[in-house]
């Protein structure tokens, strides 16, 4: 190595140790407020979650089932207003579909496929378009 080079890492290895300490304080601040900010929130929480008398939750399985499908997947609950359900249904099916389209495409070499067929990469294209145009 020449001069230059050893100079440029020294200096860096300066920049990194005297910058380091002061960003390490800061992260460990930092996540010192998120823990005190938890365990506000959890003790806030557990005196509301023990407010009431326990509930059976253990009948009615296929209703429970079918609503959570309804809320997941078909947004049901937001469905009550227009503008916010289009909204959930929009961003929650483009990503969907954005992810669907690239996973195929991501695949479609581990499975063997050296030369993938031009209509999968199409199709796959084509769902991943669907999905960024919602």
């Amino acid at each position: 190595m020449d001069i230059l080079s050893q100079v440029f890492w020294m200096r860096q290895e300066v920049f990194i140790m005297r910058y380091s300490c002061r960003f390490s304080l800061l992260f460990h601040r930092l996540i010192g407020l998120i823990a005190l900010f938890i365990l506000s929130f959890r003790r806030q929480h557990y005196r509301l979650w023990h407010v009431g008398k326990d509930e059976d939750c253990s009948g009615n399985w296929a209703l429970r089932i079918k609503t959570v499908f309804a809320v997941a997947l078909a947004n049901i609950r937001i469905w009550r207003e227009t503008y916010p359900g289009t909204m959930h249904f929009l961003i929650l099916w483009g990503t969907l579909l954005i992810f669907a389209g690239k996973i195929i495409r991501l695949f479609a070499y581990p499975v063997g496929l050296s030369v993938p067929p031009q209509a999968l990469f199409l199709y796959a294209s084509f769902v991943s378009e669907i999905g960024e145009s919602l």
